[in-house]
């Protein structure tokens, strides 16, 4: 049966002397740069919760900023680390970064950013998870007690069970045939042939990058993507080029995906954008932009084929290779997208 594991860091600084805990904005880059390192996991075992990987650094501290609370005092926390490990030759990394994912759908996360990813370099699948310490909706710090600690490693238990990560007798039959589907799903997606992954690149690619919801919808229209989004509607119908409909309550994670997240992510970027451009550069984001304009490029030429996102998400997954793909979008190929 998997575990939860919280960590703690020791303090560096001198006024955190003694105290464990990140209490420095250093130790949170740090944490993140350790969990998303190359060599530990693959680009496509990370993933994010209301904040892009390439800028999850900046926008937690963008959220602490807004609300006060960057303070260096050895005693305002300033990340939550935990992880989630599960028993050695049980499942693949696939499985087991989408049970992550379902985790850090507990309620208990609602407003946070988190990144989150699984890692390869030892004997047992294991993922980490970052979770900045500010509650980017309203600005509360992140508390724990010992019954919300139980209560997350019974929702925990409950997501292993659904894998048959230790034996139900009574859902065998269930569990065969959730997993003939679960196989047939990864074997679409390792050859890139999956319409779902595809618009869901392209729809987080887009929402990564959008300062509005006319943006949003603008960016996609131009991908080929049709977007129905009304008021009086619960759900957002996203239509891919060859006409597959789905919903945002389908794309995973679903609290990312929701109107009100679209919303907030949109008013984050709106202030992040800003804030870059008082920079020097906009390294940064140089990836979401650069995959737009690329996939919107090959379009134009003809050469995206039908699934030109995970096309992209095969060739330029290290990051040597994405330095390439930017060199390459700014060239000026493709539409403005910063407009």
């Amino acid at each position: 049966m998997g575990t939860i594991t919280f960590h703690n860091g020791k303090s560096k600084t001198d006024a955190g002397a003694g105290h464990r805990g990140y209490h420095t904005l250093q130790s949170l880059k740090d944490i993140i740069e350790y969990v998303t390192q190359e060599k530990k996991t693959e680009p496509w075992l990370i993933s994010t919760v209301n904040c892009n990987a390439a800028t999850a650094y900046e926008e937690m501290v963008l959220v602490k900023q807004l609300y006060d609370k960057t303070m260096e005092n050895g005693k305002n926390r300033m990340l939550v680390h935990f992880s989630q490990n599960l028993v050695a030759g049980e499942t693949d990394p696939h499985t087991a970064h989408e049970i992550a994912g379902r985790l850090i759908k507990h309620k208990m996360f609602e407003g946070f950013q988190a990144v989150y990813a699984t890692h390869l370099d030892t004997g047992k699948l294991h993922t980490h998870f970052v979770i900045n310490s500010v509650n980017m909706e309203d600005g509360h710090k992140w508390q724990m007690s010992e019954k919300k600690l139980q209560e997350l490693k019974d929702f925990s238990d409950s997501i292993l069970r659904e894998y048959g990560l230790y034996i139900v007798p009574e859902k065998q039959a269930e569990s065969k045939q959730e997993a003939y589907k679960h196989q047939l799903q990864v074997k679409m997606e390792k050859e890139g042939t999956s319409w779902k992954r595809e618009t869901y690149l392209a729809v987080k690619t887009c929402m990564e990058l959008a300062i509005s919801r006319e943006d949003f919808i603008s960016k996609l229209n131009a991908l080929g993507y049709g977007v129905d989004w009304k008021d009086n509607r619960k759900y957002i119908t996203f239509t891919d080029p060859d006409g597959h409909k789905i919903r945002n309550r389908k794309l995973y994670p679903q609290s990312i995906f929701t109107k009100d997240a679209l919303e907030n992510r949109f008013a984050l970027n709106k202030q992040y954008q800003d804030m870059a451009k008082e920079q020097e550069g906009r390294e940064a984001m140089d990836d979401a932009y650069s995959i737009l304009r690329l996939v919107n490029s090959l379009n134009k030429m003809g050469k995206s084929g039908r699934y030109p996102f995970q096309k992209l998400e095969k060739d330029y997954s290290s990051m040597a290779a994405r330095r390439e793909l930017a060199k390459e979008a700014q060239k000026g190929r493709g539409i403005d997208w910063e407009r």
